[in-house]
């Protein structure tokens, strides 16, 4: 065990310096096989829920209630999730969410094995494993420090994003097409499978001996649960990219609804050229998050964040007024790509400056807001486009991001940290 020297910044330039005692890396290469583990069931699980549920009711509303309740959890207890994961041991916490959650799917798929299945139980089953969801991802977020230095937060961060979209958005989608010719019930036995592996990976993870000191420091903030947001806020620079990443959801989530009919009406692809796509993303979203740590060594954290939001913003114009296949499955690539690239620095800023004792309520404020704003942003994209064509969302898209990134220039400029200055 090593003692490196940590750096916080307190938003208006100024350095505090600290000492942080870190377990060996290999803890980190045993939480991002968890996650990919565990990421493939849920991609196994986001295959089987909708398919069931269209079995047993051909309704949309059946699918949409389904889909419905596995989002609600992150708009209900994202932020008391911050302050359980600051309350409670973080490798105990995940330990046991993920024996929890493999109980819960376990019996789910029993029942559906017995025939005892109902679009009830397909919300209920979507609704609790997303609870442990919220936790898992919190608890990630605000541990991932303590295993890692500083400089090497955007490497680990984009290790995990581009192992949780290679699992659940690639590996998992295609276990789950083939699990479900077999038998419905294979599907949830799989995920159920997936859990418990990444609960026993988990417990190879060394035990963080600062944790009870961390927990005690504020012990009047440890239950103030807006106290997380209330820290972002008053951080300039960490506020300036939380707007960034805020537009960055609207607008993904505005693209979810019409992608289909984008592909179809537009670049003229069949289903199985709209399934090609979203994989063809996903892997430019693994490449970008496998680059960040290299790109952001070369170049510096500023540099590379103005860079991806200016291709996020180029590839949406472009997506706008292009209509060549070649040209849009491009766009899609490189959105995917710039998005991840992201999405990674932020988080790993973000870490590199949360005081310890805070470090899970910050992480589930920023998934609030964040993942909050997909599904308006979803429903603002659904309404656009069904008013103003399937291009205006990509079109009013470029102009929001371009927005956002102008904005937080202010905040961006001088900014060392950054890395805008080197």
């Amino acid at each position: 065990m090593s003692v490196l020297s940590g750096e916080l910044d307190d938003g208006s330039g100024r350095r505090v310096y600290e000492q942080i005692s870190r377990p060996p890396a290999r803890a980190v290469r045993c939480l991002v096989t968890a996650t990919v583990v565990s990421a493939s069931g849920d991609g196994v699980r986001f295959v089987a829920l909708p398919l069931l549920a269209l079995k047993l009711a051909p309704d949309p509303r059946a699918v949409a209630l389904v889909y419905f309740t596995q989002f609600l959890p992150w708009l209900l207890f994202t932020v008391p999730a911050g302050t359980l994961v600051d309350r409670l041991d973080n490798r105990r916490l995940m330990i046991g969410v993920d024996t929890v959650r493999t109980v819960i799917v376990g019996a789910a798929g029993i029942a559906v094995a017995l025939g005892h299945n109902s679009v009830a139980l397909l919300a209920a089953l979507g609704f609790l494993v997303a609870c442990g969801e919220v936790l898992m991802d919190s608890a990630t977020s605000a541990s991932l420090p303590t295993w890692v230095a500083r400089p090497g937060l955007e490497a680990a961060n984009g290790k995990l994003q581009a192992g949780r979209l290679a699992a659940s958005k690639m590996a998992g989608p295609l276990v789950g097409a083939l699990l479900w010719t077999l038998s419905p019930y294979a599907c949830f036995l799989f995920d159920a499978l997936s859990y418990g592996t990444s609960a026993v990976l988990l417990c190879f993870l060394p035990r963080r001996p600062s944790a009870s000191k961390d927990r005690a420091g504020q012990p009047k903030e440890r239950w103030r649960a807006l106290s997380g947001i209330r820290w972002v806020m008053r951080h300039r620079r960490l506020r300036a990219l939380v707007v960034v990443d805020m537009a960055l959801s609207l607008v993904a989530g505005a693209l979810l609804p019409i992608l289909v009919l984008f592909c179809r009406r537009i670049l003229h692809l069949n289903s199985t050229g709209y399934s090609l796509v979203l994989v063809a993303s996903a892997v430019g979203g693994v490449m970008g998050a496998l680059l960040a740590g290299t790109l952001v060594t070369r170049l510096g954290r500023g540099v590379v964040v103005m860079f991806a939001m200016a291709a996020d913003v180029l590839v949406l114009a472009v997506g706008a007024v292009a209509s060549a296949l070649p040209v849009g499955v491009a766009a899609f690539v490189v959105f995917g790509a710039a998005t991840a690239l992201l999405n990674v620095l932020v988080a790993a800023y973000r870490q590199s400056q949360a005081p310890p004792h805070m470090a899970g309520r910050i992480a589930s404020c920023h998934l609030f807001v964040t993942v909050g704003c997909a599904p308006v942003g979803a429903l603002v994209g659904g309404l656009v486009a069904h008013v103003y064509g399937l291009r205006a969302p990509l079109a009013a898209g470029a102009l929001l991001l371009a927005a956002a990134g102008l904005a937080a220039i202010p905040a961006w400029r001088r900014n060392h940290a950054l890395g805008i200055l080197r």
